[in-house]
């Protein structure tokens, strides 16, 4: 029950976070900040895809709606929750997954958490602006909003884990 409680205290934190703050702060060269896919990959592991792309369907249909985006961010989720599985199948430790875990930086550690999360973030990212922009003409300009999207996104989710490792070290 508490991990329930926890789940969803992270998920409205973010998603308040995404659509108020994130999705208003201009950086320049095209960056964005996306903390919805760190959302999605901090579910369990043990949660099916099913759940998975259902959950991340609701987060992006709300997200879509409040920042006028017509689905880009719901298709780019469930891409990111229908991929998940397939990463973590790769790089599965030999005796699996151990279920009162979370893939996260505090359980599977840095290594594991940046082999899965940086391709699984750049395919998010890929997809979410080549539907935004959907011209291969702008190839550069789609190009550089990956990179620097990519690069600040990683950055907001490394603190976010090590922030979430800072609190659950001081209990």
């Amino acid at each position: 029950m508490r991990s329930i409680i926890a789940y969803l205290g992270y998920g409205v934190t973010v998603l308040l976070l995404q659509a108020f703050l994130f999705n208003q702060v201009g950086m320049g060269w095209g960056a964005q900040i996306f903390a919805l896919p760190l959302l999605i990959m901090m579910l369990p592991f043990t949660l099916s895809v099913f759940w998975l792309m259902l959950i991340a369907f609701l987060l992006g249909i709300i997200i879509d709606s409040l920042s006028n985006t017509y689905g880009l961010h719901a298709s780019a989720l469930v891409l990111f929750a229908y991929l998940r599985p397939v990463f973590f199948g790769i790089f599965c430790p030999r005796e699996g997954y151990d279920p009162l875990k979370s893939p996260n930086v505090q359980d599977m550690g840095f290594a594991w958490f940046f082999i899965i999360y940086a391709p699984l973030l750049f395919i998010y990212l890929t997809w979410f602006y080549l539907l935004e922009i959907f011209r291969f003409s702008e190839g550069l300009f789609i190009l550089r909003n990956i990179a620097t999207s990519f690069v600040v996104s990683f950055g907001v989710a490394v603190l976010f884990q090590l922030s979430l490792y800072k609190m659950n070290v001081r209990k």
